[in-house]
């Protein structure tokens, strides 16, 4: 998993190169599907070394192969990629059934929900923090759904010492290295 843009620097040692017969190709692996790659760009000399770069910029799923023939038709091996993943876009956390900056005296059950294609559930961090109370030990208070993309809080105890008002905090990262943290504030009373 890369969150930025990946260089493809591709490098043949060859003396009778011919561009025209460099085939870089996307392979599709376990039917699942691959993003196109650019083209190959402007190839520079160094004596028999050519070089060329390709970049890839779009989200997506990458898996590829490059077959070179030189100018007598003689094949070089055939190189095939590692599959990799370039993820740029940041996980999305949506708080809902209690909003930001409220005043509430009824039922306060928040419910969270993720949205990443390459979430990492495993990093969700939770805290919830009261004015007069300090940290508030969660354990118990929530439950996590079995795709771990939605948490559900029980309604807040319906007593004085629960009173308070209160700064929640979320945050998660996806497989890349995308972090996001959403904040609300809202009271108990």
């Amino acid at each position: 998993f890369y969150s930025a843009d990946r260089v493809v620097t591709i490098s043949i040692k060859e003396r009778n190169f011919a561009p025209e017969r460099v085939n870089l190709q996307s392979v599709n692996l376990n039917e699942e599907a691959l993003d196109s790659l650019p083209a190959l760009g402007t190839w520079k000399q160094a004596g028999d070394t050519y070089t060329t770069s390709i970049v890839l910029r779009n989200d997506g799923t990458y898996n590829f192969t490059l077959d070179v023939t030189d100018k007598a038709g003689n094949k070089a091996i055939q190189y095939q990629s590692d599959r990799f993943i370039i993820d740029k876009t940041f996980p999305e956390i949506s708080i809902s059934n209690v909003e930001d900056k409220s005043a509430n005296n009824g039922e306060v059950a928040p419910i969270i929900q993720l949205s990443d294609i390459n979430l990492d559930s495993r990093t969700m961090v939770i805290s919830l923090v009261g004015v007069n109370s300090g940290m508030v030990n969660l354990e118990g208070w929530y439950s996590i759904s079995t795709d771990k993309r939605t948490i559900t809080f029980q309604d807040f105890p319906y007593e004085k010492t629960v009173d308070d008002l209160y700064e929640m905090n979320v945050s998660v990262t996806d497989m890349a290295g995308n972090t996001t943290t959403e904040r609300i504030t809202f009271s108990v009373n």
